[in-house]
């Protein structure tokens, strides 16, 4: 669904502590000054009041050709390849793997101050954004829709962070020098 290179993207399964409504408010807010700009949403559906909710409000919203989900699926890479922005709206985390495949691939990211978020999105490689702020993620998508250059720098930051540390390879790697240096 949606134009080819103007795709929001949000990997999270459809639970209250996803907040996926501060996402439908700001694809409210995107749609009425970049309309060509739509929002998808991967991840289970549990079938519950939730994600009535969630429907009732993109419909009531009129955001039905703006805010597209997908359910659960196994082409997370592709889904990814296909998107521009990344995003993560949530209420609490711990250390979420869809932020680690945004950064595997390059996609510039805005998250939510909370969990293990801030240790991985600082300054130059995403922006963070207040929990339950629709304001600032409204700006924070506005400033990454107006400029492709600064989500190509975003996502390459958060690329090279993700492969230092969060790649097999460089875990394998801390492993052995971990017991190189205990072999000493």
């Amino acid at each position: 669904q949606g134009k080819s290179g103007y795709r929001i993207l949000c990997l999270a399964n459809l639970r209250p502590q996803k907040n996926h409504f501060m996402l439908l408010d700001a694809a409210k807010n995107i749609k009425n000054e970049f309309p060509d700009w739509t929002f998808h949403l991967i991840g289970k559906d549990f079938l519950d009041d939730y994600s009535t909710q969630l429907y009732h409000r993109i419909k009531q919203e009129e955001l039905e050709n703006t805010v597209f989900f997908y359910g659960a699926t196994s082409a997370v890479a592709s889904a990814i390849q296909q998107s521009d922005i990344g995003v993560l709206t949530s209420l609490s985390e711990g250390l979420p793997v869809s932020l680690l495949e945004y950064g595997y691939f390059g996609l510039p990211a805005v998250v939510t101050a909370v969990g293990e978020l801030p240790k991985v999105i600082h300054a130059g490689n995403g922006i963070l954004i207040p929990s339950e702020n629709v304001a600032e993620l409204v700006k924070a998508l506005e400033k990454l829709i107006r400029s492709s250059d600064f989500r190509s720098s975003l996502g390459e930051k958060l690329k090279t962070e993700v492969y230092a540390l969060y790649t097999q390879d460089s875990i394998i790697q801390k492993y052995l020098n971990g017991l190189n240096y205990e072999n000493q």
